[in-house]
């Protein structure tokens, strides 16, 4: 970060590390700032991204993969909310990313597991600031519909 702190446009810089994330907040002169989560996921990407002053980003889908593997595996409120936030604006198909989980992470996401994930996004409290608008309660509703969307694949005949 030091080496492209020009390109990058920053004036301070802020490190914390939570759960396996290196959270790095980026303050700039005009007072904004970004934070960007880095993680070590598989060097797998199933889409092109972008670079952006020189950092490679995932393509919304690859992060939309990745939110919905945390989702069913270890999730935090910030994980319902980005991924409900993704999927408010982009037509992907719940059943396209879990199906993505394994070309990804060579790991397969149990219907079950994942509908019982997203019903419980109403336990969770501790929302992030939200910088656009949001509606909880549409948020709870977009899960449980979400859930019910699956219920064919846990009732499936094998």
């Amino acid at each position: 970060m030091k080496a492209n702190r020009e390109s990058i446009g920053y004036r301070l810089v802020h490190i914390d590390e939570d759960f396996g994330f290196l959270t790095v907040t980026f303050r700039y002169s005009d007072d904004t700032f970004r934070k960007i989560d880095f993680n070590r996921y598989t060097d797998t990407r199933l889409k092109k991204g972008m670079v952006w002053r020189s950092i490679d980003i995932d393509s919304l889908y690859d992060i939309a993969v990745n939110k919905v593997e945390t989702v069913s595996s270890a999730p935090r409120s910030r994980d319902y909310v980005d991924l409900y936030c993704i999927l408010q604006r982009y037509p992907f198909k719940i059943k396209d990313l879990a199906r993505s989980i394994e070309e990804k992470f060579s790991e397969r996401v149990d219907a079950l597991q994942l509908v019982k994930n997203f019903l419980k996004v109403v336990e969770y409290t501790d929302l992030p600031n939200m910088l656009v608008p949001f509606d909880r309660k549409d948020m709870d509703r977009f899960y449980a519909d979400m859930a019910t969307s699956l219920k064919r694949d846990i009732f499936r005949k094998r």
